[in-house]
């Protein structure tokens, strides 16, 4: 009974074998796999890094930049994190942005937008496109907003929509 186990265990031999091959196999290639996703990541995170010390500095300096030009009698303290989500300093801490009004919102968002064209595009000035960009905002924010695409629109091409008028 022993001796029929055995061989029947020896029969088996080969196709372990081939299993073990096969397994061995997969393992080789996980490994391979594996290491080129942590040479991803460390990619990716080192690429996150100089992003934040580059591109997140200078663009924080752009969008401060443009909400000063379009908020002149009020500093508006924000963050910006490396998703691009921006925070506004309110009563001593960091707020969503929907904390402010629709129409602070838009500026801000406004304001950001800007900025990120010009960190972008620092030789080339791609077609700025606006579609109804302002419609929330009272008329001395507007007024200015309006200024301000007028200087932009010296050195930029763009196409502003507005069923508005302004």
């Amino acid at each position: 009974y022993r001796l029929k186990g055995l061989q029947e265990k020896a029969e088996q031999i080969p196709e372990l074998q081939e299993r073990e091959a096969e397994l061995s196999e997969r393992i080789a290639e996980a490994a391979k796999e594996h290491g080129l996703l942590e040479q991803t990541v460390r990619y990716l995170k080192k690429a996150r890094e100089q992003f934040s010390v580059h591109y997140l500095r200078e663009l924080k300096e752009r969008l401060e930049y443009y909400l000063a030009e379009l908020e002149p009698d009020r500093k508006v303290e924000t963050a910006l994190d490396v998703s691009l989500q921006m925070k506004v300093q309110e009563l001593g801490a960091y707020r969503s942005l929907e904390t402010q009004s629709t129409g602070q919102q838009e500026l801000l968002y406004f304001a950001e937008r800007l900025a990120v064209l010009d960190v972008l595009y620092k030789e080339e000035q791609p077609l700025l496109i606006l579609d109804d960009p302002f419609t929330n905002l009272d008329p001395g924010r507007q007024k200015r907003a309006m200024e301000l695409l007028q200087r932009i629109s010296q050195k930029r091409q763009m196409v502003y929509l507005t069923c508005h008028e302004g």
